[in-house]
């Protein structure tokens, strides 16, 4: 990371053949930028004229067109060249919610101590419909491991110098390379911090990686590393029922089960 012309946030995306999605991630975030941010976006080689998207923006933004081994890997290419304080990263498919970056600004400028923000947002289907709340809440290694918790990427905001100190993204993990960063950062000590702004939008469609189902074998092989490192032993039969039943006690609180049911009320009728 530079030390030179220092910002506030880096806000960096990576983007493989995404340019139905990409103008509209992009003037998401360039909407919102001032002086005090910083906007990276990362493609390793598309041919589908995202390219030709990205140069479009001028000086607003910075390429990063490397060659990389994967998500994980392009993401530590962006934010190798990064210059912010925070980092802070949006997939090519997804969208800023207005006044997102104010959000980060305020609570990095309230709150000095907290290595990772957890903000919230929503998972909406292709044509940006409302499906369901979004969030990352109480999170650390334990709780993720046993199913008490989970990771909204699209909703974290972290420190770099925690970021650079973990070794930043597990090049090889091609599944969930989110949630294992967020994991080695609680394994680091990071103080994490949960947020009520709904600042993004997760986009869900039968081709993205999470809409595919794609890779669930390789996932399960990275969730489960993730609990012998925490835990020292491998999952037993006990663990995986208590993982079943905290991964559903997690989603009854009211104000998800409220939003859960409106929603779901208002794309039916």
């Amino acid at each position: 990371m530079k030390n030179s012309n220092d910002k506030k946030i880096t806000i960096v995306t990576i983007s493989y053949n995404q340019a139905d999605f990409l103008a509209e991630c992009m003037e998401s975030v360039i909407s919102q930028m001032d002086s005090e941010i910083e906007y990276i976006v990362v493609d390793p080689g598309s041919t589908d004229g995202s390219r030709d998207i990205i140069n479009s923006f001028g000086d607003q933004v910075t390429s990063c067109y490397q060659k990389d081994n994967g998500p994980a890997d392009g993401l530590n290419n962006g934010f190798t060249i990064a210059n912010g304080q925070y980092f802070y990263f949006l997939n090519s498919d997804d969208v800023l919610l207005p006044g997102a970056i104010s959000a980060m600004k305020k609570a990095i400028e309230n709150n000095d101590n907290i290595d990772v923000f957890c903000f919230q947002g929503y998972l909406v289907d292709k044509r940006l419909n409302y499906l369901r709340p979004m969030r990352t809440f109480g999170f650390s290694a334990k709780n993720f491991c046993r199913g008490a918790t989970s990771v909204f990427q699209q909703g974290l905001l972290f420190s770099a110098k925690k970021f650079l100190r973990v070794g930043g993204f597990d090049s090889k993990n091609r599944t969930c390379w989110d949630a294992r960063l967020m994991f080695d950062l609680s394994m680091d000590n990071s103080v994490f911090l949960d947020l009520p702004h709904k600042i993004a939008l997760f986009r869900i469609y039968d081709e993205s990686i999470t809409g595919s189902g794609t890779n669930f074998i390789e996932n399960k092989l990275n969730k489960d590393q993730m609990f012998e490192e925490v835990f020292g032993r491998k999952k037993v039969l006990l663990d995986h029922f208590i993982y079943n039943i905290l991964r559903f006690k997690k989603y009854l609180y009211l104000d998800y089960t409220f939003q859960t049911l409106v929603l779901t009320l208002k794309n039916r009728w």
